[in-house]
């Protein structure tokens, strides 16, 4: 049955694999396009989820099961489901690469359509930013997604932009690094979090990334939540900026013990020591090797008026 909030995706795509038989388990055939402006039935199912049942993930195109239904790349809820599903798609467009310009267009034209709930939209963004791997991928097709995400940081709803903004600095690109960094302190924790992290993947000029520096480095705060703490690590670790070297180790003192191993494990990456969590032992180091001093910054305090969002008396 379908329903009036339905109608919207139903009218975009079609219903996907709607009284046929159900297929066997997809591989990674090449399927000839439909010359409709869609994409193959089986790709299809592997960007919007397919309606036939399923017990395991290689019954679906996606290889995502969830709850009996086979989710794909724009209807999964969590990112590692989305990160999944996104490798899956690579494989596809490596063997099928005619495929590439539809699919951008047609996320992009999902990511536009107002009458489309935010959620839904903003999967779509983020889905653009699965087409690739900044690592592995031509830089020419990471050059043609960032190009889609950038159309959608200007004029688009708010939501919008954070999430296209998130996904460029996934890709290395800091032209949404403004929306980043506002976002590391949201009150929404696992959308500062994530901020905090992609910080360190945005590569732009100098002034940029000392300002994503100083940003991490005021989190190492004992007044901010552990996982905003441990957030700002990870970013401190892909940032790879030798001037995080000696806050990182003064935190091994002053920060949580919990949190030890993954400041030493981040010292180890941007170093090349092979210490472990012993202050001491990084302190004795820093003396010795002499890394370069941070900028200046001011570690975040803690408003407890955010955690029950209520005003000043």
């Amino acid at each position: 049955m379908v329903t009036f909030r339905m109608l919207p995706l139903v009218l975009l795509l079609g219903a996907v694999g709607c009284g046929k038989e159900k297929p066997a388990p997809l591989g990674l055939a090449i399927e000839a396009l439909p010359g409709d402006g869609r994409p193959p039935p089986a790709f299809e199912a592997m960007l919007f989820g397919g309606q036939r049942g399923c017990r395991e993930d290689s019954d679906c195109e996606s290889s995502v099961c969830s709850f009996s239904a086979c989710v794909g790349l724009v209807t999964a809820d969590e990112l590692w489901r989305m990160e999944r599903i996104g490798v899956r798609v690579r494989e596809r467009l490596a063997l099928q690469p005619e495929l590439r310009p539809l699919v951008t267009s047609l996320l992009g034209s999902v990511a536009n359509r107002e009458e489309m709930g935010f959620a839904f939209r903003g999967r779509a963004v983020r889905a653009l930013g699965e087409l690739v791997d900044p690592a592995t991928s031509p830089p020419a097709q990471v050059a043609e997604v960032v190009a889609a995400l950038k159309l959608h940081l200007i004029g688009a709803p708010a939501s919008i932009a954070e999430v296209a903004a998130l996904t460029l600095a996934r890709l290395g690109d800091a032209t949404g690094i403004d929306i980043v960094m506002a976002l590391t302190e949201s009150t929404r924790q696992a959308s500062a979090c994530e901020a905090l992290r992609l910080l360190g993947h945005a590569r732009g000029d100098e002034a940029t990334t000392t300002e994503a520096l100083t940003t991490l480095l005021a989190t190492l705060s004992p007044d901010v939540d552990l996982e905003l703490q441990r957030a700002a690590i990870d970013g401190l670790a892909a940032l790879a900026d030798a001037r995080a070297v000696r806050p990182l180790a003064a935190h091994l003192t002053t920060g949580p013990e919990s949190l030890a191993d993954e400041v030493a494990k981040a010292l180890r990456r941007l170093t090349g020591a092979s210490l472990g969590p012993d202050a001491l032992a990084w302190d004795a180091w820093v003396a010795n090797a002499k890394p370069p001093a941070p900028p200046t910054y001011t570690l975040r305090g803690h408003d407890s008026l955010d955690d029950i969002d209520l005003p000043t008396p």
